[in-house]
């Protein structure tokens, strides 16, 4: 199952610092376990790539930053969308709730959906709270925040 999640990385990062901040973020959240000749997760995600094809949410940037990177494997390529914006970047409308986040603390907050992938009714109850929940933690964020949607397997 794939989940999308947004990470938010401090501002005072330069945008090259960003796949390792990312990594750093990331990995608390990750765990996998090798059981005989198959990988199963016991945490929140099995692998995961900035962008990526299957992140539906990608933003509409009024500006874009350029990531100058060695290490390629880390980034979906970019095909016009953005998904590694400072939010003083991206168009507020495009903002829309992915499955999870993880704060500027490092926190890791979710839908309460990841082991679960029936799909849900736009109009359900808890899809109205996850929405809600994540404008308003946005709503928290310093304008000049590093935001990265990430593509995750679970």
């Amino acid at each position: 199952m794939h989940i999308s999640i947004t990470v938010a990385i401090d501002g005072s990062h330069d945008v090259n610092e960003l796949p390792a901040a990312v990594g750093r973020a990331l990995e608390p959240y990750g765990d996998v376990d090798q059981v005989v000749d198959a990988v199963t997760a016991s945490g929140r995600w099995e692998g995961w790539i900035a962008g990526g094809r299957r992140v539906a949410n990608h933003w509409i940037l009024t500006h874009q930053s350029h990531v100058d990177t060695a290490s390629p494997p880390w980034q979906w390529p970019n095909q016009g969308r953005g998904y590694i914006a400072r939010l003083h970047d991206i168009e507020p409308t495009s903002l829309t709730a992915t499955t999870g986040y993880i704060d500027l603390d490092g926190s890791w907050h979710d839908s309460g959906r990841l082991f679960f992938p029936a799909a849900l009714a736009p109009d359900d109850p808890e899809v109205r709270r996850w929405r809600f929940d994540y404008s308003a933690w946005i709503a928290t964020v310093p304008e000049n925040t590093w935001l990265i949607l990430i593509d995750a397997h679970r």
